[in-house]
């Protein structure tokens, strides 16, 4: 919500100057806004879960392999409890058991069950990614986990809908780049800019891209949607030259780019690019001229009726932000300098797209990301053009399939283009200070830097010194709130004890801090985001990492074997369920079994034991997996 006051601030003082401000304007955008937030509550309601013996559901999506599950989206249909069938329309995650059987789900069969879904939750952890909302946003609040005897398939592919019709055809298409020996990294780069398919993506090449700042060349967006209208101009653009040709045109365009965008998954910046490229397209063809401010709050103001929680969408907000920055800032930043040569006149167009693009994209990037990709305006004079090449070629490898001689070579050449584009960015990414990290931004400070952005916008339109003035402040106002924050923890002291499946501690003093991990794997794993964010939440130094267990000792921490002592408080690592040990005084007992018979009623027991729900005594006790992470401050 924060990232539309600054742009309607703007829009508002817009139109005083251009004196076209009228009260009608006003009640119209109040009703709007009324409008919006009954159907945001409307829309979000949430319907009571039938408690039932066997649960029927329709499976949306091919199954994907997790770590130690399957998991797929599914949508709840019928409950039944005893003699009684209650409809339902419900949707909810499932993960299955690893089994063969597994593999042979498709979209659209429909499986019985007889496990009851349970609520989802958060582990627990600080700053950790909230699962839970961004999953209640897609209007999912429960998920299952079936053993292989728990769950049948009821009906076989018997189901069609919009999407599932979209994931077949989806998966039709890839094993189209399969058969033509596309693999690796290579398939997992093509088929999400030709497909938005990005569960092939590994790490690492996840890496590479956000490192050099073009992570968003994997997300099917605008950009892609533009290469998809340039190549319909191409093939049908001969249909404009009579009149009963351009109202076909209209409808093979329109009907190719929601085809295109319900394939790639429907995302906010592809509804977004889809619906204003409709509206370009009905424009030109009918002679009639059309505002890109317009054109842009109408595509918003449609995708948000039909979904109101797509303004919660960071993809949908970075999306909008994105364009409104090239529309207001690139011709201004473009038209700095003009140039004879043509490749130059590019070069510089591209440069002032970047630009332009990062200014209104900043904060948000900021605010989620926590960094900044330092040569993104280089990186994006690789990703854009191999985008343009990779998408027509990827287009070209699916239509000339039925000639295998043409596909194959035409697959051989792009995996090499692919692999030569990685190449570059990952040398890009390589380059001194490619990113700078661990920037963090308060909601607050989130704020006051798109109002700044605001008062710069203004400041060229207008051309007054104090907005300029405004603009310097509220920077000024935002490096203040990190310096006190800073200031903040000089005197931090605290103990983290994580809901991990491992034994993991981090320990806090003033800005240095010790990690004590169990197992080389949790370094590599998802527990080091809980570690990250801790890190640059607290604008803390690199962390020590120190190995449960082995000898340490400096002037904050020491470490002998199971005990622990920081900063005048001792922590004990119970492993066989023991309980502590009687030879010095212990704070905190940290146990994976259930809670030993400890009579000293001053420790906190601290158990990592998920079938742990209560203790009895008089003791202090924390349970990690119903309570999430232990916090100590002092």
């Amino acid at each position: 919500m924060m990232l539309f006051i600054p742009a309607f601030i703007c829009a508002l003082c817009l139109n005083l100057k251009n004196q076209s401000y009228k009260l009608t304007g006003i009640l119209f955008t109040l009703v709007i806004c009324l409008s919006g937030f009954i159907i945001y509550y409307d829309f979000n309601k949430k319907n009571n879960p039938v408690p039932g013996d066997y649960y029927f559901a329709i499976i949306n999506e091919y199954p994907v392999r997790k770590t130690n599950s399957f998991k797929s989206e599914a949508t709840l249909t019928h409950v039944s409890s005893g003699d009684s069938v209650f409809k339902s329309r419900e949707k909810l995650i499932i993960y299955f058991e690893p089994d063969s059987s597994v593999l042979t789900i498709e979209p659209g069969d429909m499986v019985l069950f007889k496990s009851h879904p349970t609520e989802i939750r958060n582990a627990g952890n600080p700053g950790e990614f909230n699962y839970k909302s961004y999953l209640a946003l897609r209007k999912i609040y429960r998920q299952v986990y079936l053993n292989a005897e728990k769950w049948a398939v009821a009906e076989k592919a018997n189901h069609l809908s919009p999407r599932i019709f979209a994931e077949k055809a989806r998966q039709r298409l890839l094993s189209i780049y399969r058969k033509n020996n596309i693999e690796g990294e290579e398939f997992a780069i093509l088929s999400a800019l030709t497909l938005g398919y990005k569960e092939a993506l590994d790490p690492e090449t996840r890496q590479v891209f956000s490192t050099a700042g073009v992570m968003h060349i994997l997300a099917v967006s605008g950009l892609h949607v533009g290469i998809i209208f340039l190549i319909i101009n191409f093939l049908f653009g001969f249909l404009r030259r009579s009149k009963k040709g351009k109202l076909l045109f209209i409808l093979t365009s329109m009907g190719i780019l929601w085809l295109f965008a319900l394939i790639t998954g429907l995302s906010p910046s592809v509804l977004r690019a889809t619906v204003m490229f409709c509206f370009l397209i009905i424009g030109q063809n009918l002679r009639r001229p059309t505002n890109i401010y317009n054109t842009l709050a109408l595509s918003a103001c449609i995708l948000l009726f039909i979904d109101p929680n797509l303004i919660f969408e960071v993809g949908f907000q970075l999306s909008y932000a994105a364009v409104f920055g090239i529309v207001f800032f690139q011709p201004k930043i473009n038209s700095w300098f003009s140039f004879n040569n043509r490749i130059a006149r590019w070069a510089w167009a591209l440069f002032s797209v970047s630009v332009a693009a990062q200014l209104t994209t900043l904060p948000l990037t900021f605010f989620y990301f926590n960094y900044f990709p330092s040569y993104f305006w280089i990186a994006n004079f690789i990703a854009i053009p191999g985008a343009l090449i990779f998408i027509f070629a990827g287009i070209a490898i699916l239509l000339t399939s039925p000639v295998p001689a043409i596909s194959s070579a035409l697959a051989s050449f792009t995996s090499f283009l692919v692999k030569v584009a990685c190449a570059a960015l990952d040398r890009i990414g390589c380059l001194p200070l490619a990113t700078i990290r661990n920037i963090h931004l308060s909601g607050v400070q989130l704020f006051f830097l798109m109002v700044a952005v605001t008062t710069l916008m203004l400041f060229i339109v207008w051309k007054k010194r104090k907005y300029l003035f405004i603009m310097l402040s509220l920077l000024i106002l935002v490096f203040s709130f990190n310096i006190a924050a800073k200031l903040r923890s000089l005197n931090r002291k605290e103990i983290i004890v994580y809901n991990s499946d491992d034994n993991l501690i981090h320990l806090i003093s003033g800005f240095r801090n010790y990690v004590i991990y169990e197992n080389e794997s949790q370094l590599n794993s998802y527990d080091m985001n809980y570690i990250d964010n801790t890190i640059v939440t607290g604008h803390l130094k690199e962390p020590v990492f120190v190995k449960a267990g082995s000898p340490f000792c400096d002037n904050a921490l020491f470490q002998e074997g199971t005990l622990i002592s920081f900063s005048g408080k001792n922590l004990f690592i119970d492993k066989t369920g023991a309980g502590k040990s009687n030879r010095i005084k212990v704070d905190f007992l940290l146990t994976k079994n259930r809670p030993a018979d400890c009579p000293d009623t001053s420790v906190t027991i601290i158990s990592s034991n998920q079938y742990v729900t209560e203790f009895t005594g008089d003791k202090k006790f924390h349970a990690l997996k119903k309570q999430g992470a232990f916090i100590f401050s002092f």
